[in-house]
């Protein structure tokens, strides 16, 4: 049934239908025609007409039937044809569609000045969201003010002319009322019959952006500072900047397209590296580094650059990027900062060793050996150090280093004004002598003395010549400028410390004198101490006793009758005597504790603690070897006296209820420490006395001093507490 079917739908189908109408018209005829012999002409039977009929009439109707089913066979040809034209048609429509639709163009159709359609590129480029936004709308709703008679005139032209106009650049409103740059070309056509035209738009913005940008980077590229140039795969340069032509002396026209950077290359660099740079660059490396390259004129210059290799869109090579700068004057600053950190190093090390010491014969020999050990002589040179005497104004010899055993300035120094090293230290000035055989100014000479060159510098300090440097280099040694100016430095960092060696050596002879001065000052206070103390008891201690005997005598001579008042004045009188009687030995002792030269120092600490303990109600534990060998009187009186110095200051000022003096050795060392738990202070707050205070720490260490002995001392605000402590030799 199903094959039945499928051969119904074919025979009835469209394309055979016209046969079939011609078939049956056929048959029609021939019924009709029958119909026509029996009921017309009377010509026998209907049915005989229809079955049997006659050879004439069998000839007509098959004749008829001929033509009528061949008419249909032709009509049936001419159906088909125009629907295969029409199928055709409509498929090329179709895919016409197909194409204005996926078309990266925007194409818009405008018939009778309105937009009809438009693609979806279209939608996107006008920034819509759908055709229908557009469809209906006069095309000059988008066409900016100053640009409408252009289009006009060109639409005129494809409608009239029915000519395609060439494509130009426009700016097209869009429906937002943003603008964008458009390529825009226009071609006559028909719409549902009428005629339109066909505008395609080519969105251009990115385009112009990247044209922009590729401008802004050519300027760059022109304007740059910096050589940049390109080649292709092969090495042959395609592109140079302005600065290539600057800075190699190559114009464009010799060399792109026509060479590679070969020309360049100043043979300097190794087979080695140059056969690493290309495969790094052919690895797709970008090789940076220095060379020294070779311009069109022959010079060699430094540059410093980078070589980049170029890749397409599958990461393959297709050619090379080099950018390069002179590096010319940043290796001569580089050069310069170089040499000048060599010679702050120099200063640095000159100054260093010439702080080592105050010792003005070591000073100089450490300064002259740091001299000669610099790079500039390679250590070839040879030198002297001479320091003036400005009262006699002579030189003297005080260190060398390479002087030969006959050379006259070992045993006679030369005068002022004499040879090379008088004349700078009478000039003021740096003298050099190339020639030590030509140049008069170097006057002495020796039997062994060879071929070399003198340079003698001043040594000063504030504008004072104080000696003069002497360096012999070989006949050949180069020195230049900033030599000459490095070592005027140096010289005059020997000369400030020379300076300081000799104000230290001043000031040492004047601490000694004031050192013995003091002491003997102590030892006039000592012995005007123990005078005192002899004179107290001799005479008003030995008066007070007379008192007291004789207070003692009258009471006993006083008759029984005397009154009760005059027994009171007695006894007043007596207890007065005791009073100050007692007051005076407490002042003897305090002047001289006879127990200091009886017992020693340990003992008298401990009576004197016990004392100030009674006297303050201050606690006072005094810790230390019992036997302690004797120390020297000076040194004894000194430590004593600092320790009553440093509690009479913890009863004034530290809010102390405890203090603990300790006594050790340590060889031959001696230290006294005087620590208490009282509120501290901070010691660099007292620098100098202020009113009644600081007197106390001050008079501690000049007796310390005196006996060469130090103190000093160590305590924190806020309850730390403060320890004296004082180191004496034995």
């Amino acid at each position: 049934m199903q094959h039945l079917e499928t051969i119904r739908k074919h025979i009835f189908s469209i394309k055979n239908r016209m046969i079939l109408l011609g078939i049956g018209l056929g048959a029609l005829f021939w019924i009709i025609d029958s119909a026509v012999a029996v009921y017309t002409f009377n010509e026998g039977e209907l049915v005989t007409q229809m079955l049997v009929p006659s050879p004439h009439q069998i000839w007509r109707r098959v004749l008829v039937l001929t033509f009528i089913i061949g008419f249909a066979f032709h009509a049936n040809y001419l159906s088909n044809k125009r629907k295969r034209a029409t199928d055709a048609l409509r498929a090329s429509e179709e895919k016409y569609r197909q194409l204005v639709e996926l078309s990266p163009d925007a194409i818009v159709i405008q018939c009778e000045d309105r937009i009809v359609f438009m693609n979806l590129a279209g939608v996107k480029l006008f920034g819509i969201k759908e055709p229908e936004q557009l469809v209906g709308k006069s095309v000059w709703d988008f066409v900016l003010p100053q640009n409408r008679e252009i289009v006009k005139a060109r639409y005129r032209q494809v409608q009239e002319k029915g000519e395609k106009v060439p494509m130009v650049e426009q700016r097209f409103i869009r429906l937002d009322g943003t603008q964008i740059n458009v390529e825009v070309t226009a071609i006559p056509c028909a719409y549902e019959g009428k005629p339109s035209v066909q505008a395609i738009f080519r969105d251009v913005t990115e385009h112009k952006r990247t044209e922009s940008e590729l401008i802004k980077l050519r300027k760059a590229v022109e304007a740059s500072g910096e050589v940049i140039f390109l080649t292709d795969r092969e090495g042959i340069i395609t592109f140079i900047n302005p600065e290539f032509t600057r800075f190699y002396g190559y114009e464009a026209a010799e060399v792109v397209g026509k060479t590679t950077p070969r020309i360049l290359k100043s043979g300097m660099m190794t087979l080695r590296d140059y056969k690493l740079f290309w495969k790094r660059i052919l690895n797709k490396q970008i090789v940076k580094g220095e060379w020294r390259n070779k311009c069109k004129d022959g010079t060699l210059v430094a540059i410093e650059g980078s070589t980049n290799p170029i890749l397409d869109e599958h990461e393959n090579i297709i050619g090379f990027l080099a950018i390069q700068r002179d590096i010319a004057e940043r290796k001569q600053a580089e050069q310069e900062i170089r040499k000048r950190n060599e010679e702050l190093a120099a200063l640095n090390a000159i100054a260093a060793t010439a702080s080592q010491s105050l010792d003005l014969v070591q000073l100089l020999h450490n300064a002259l050996d740091e001299v000669l050990q610099l790079d500039m002589f390679g250590g070839m040179a040879k030198g002297m150090l001479f320091s003036l005497d400005e009262q006699n104004d002579t030189l003297s010899l005080v260190a060398h280093r390479g002087t030969p055993e006959d050379h006259p300035c070992l045993v006679n120094p030369p005068q002022l004004g004499e040879c090379l090293c008088g004349l700078a230290v009478q000039q003021g000035q740096v003298i050099i002598a190339n020639d030590c055989w030509g140049d008069k100014q170097h006057s002495r000479r020796w039997p062994s003395m060879n071929d070399h060159k003198d340079i003698c510098l001043p040594l000063k300090a504030r504008g004072r010549v104080l000696g003069a440097m002497n360096l012999r280099l070989p006949e050949d040694q180069e020195i230049i400028g900033s030599d000459v100016k490095l070592l005027t430095s140096v010289a005059d960092q020997i000369g400030v410390a020379l300076e300081n060696a000799r104000l230290f050596e001043a000031v040492s002879r004047q601490h000694e004198r004031l050192r013995l001065l003091s002491a003997r000052l102590t030892e006039v206070e000592e012995a005007e101490r123990r005078r005192l103390a002899r004179e107290l008891h001799d005479q008003a201690g030995q008066n007070l006793t007379g008192l007291g005997i004789n207070l003692n005598i009258i009471r006993t001579l006083m008759p029984e009758d005397v009154t009760d008042e005059v027994h009171s004045r007695l006894d007043e009188s007596q207890a007065l005597v005791k009073q100050i009687t007692k007051h005076i030995r407490g002042v003897m002792t305090d002047l001289r504790p006879p127990m200091l030269d009886d017992y020693g120092l340990m003992a008298t600490l401990r009576w004197y603690g016990n004392r100030f303990a009674s006297r303050t109600g201050i606690s006072v534990t005094v810790q230390g070897e019992e036997l302690l060998p004797h120390l020297p009187p000076p040194v004894e009186n000194a430590l004593f006296r600092i320790a009553q110095e440093a509690l009479t200051n913890v009863a004034k000022h530290a809010q102390a209820t405890e203090v603990t003096i300790t006594m050790s050795i340590e060889g031959e060392r001696v230290c006294l420490v005087i620590a208490d738990n009282g509120i501290g202070f901070d010691p660099s707050y007292q620098t100098k006395p202020v009113g009644d205070q600081g007197w106390g720490l001050l008079i501690m260490a000049e007796r310390a001093e005196v006996v060469g002995a130090r103190c000093w001392i160590e305590s924190h605000p806020i309850y730390e507490g403060t320890r004296v402590i004082a180191e004496a030799t034995q």
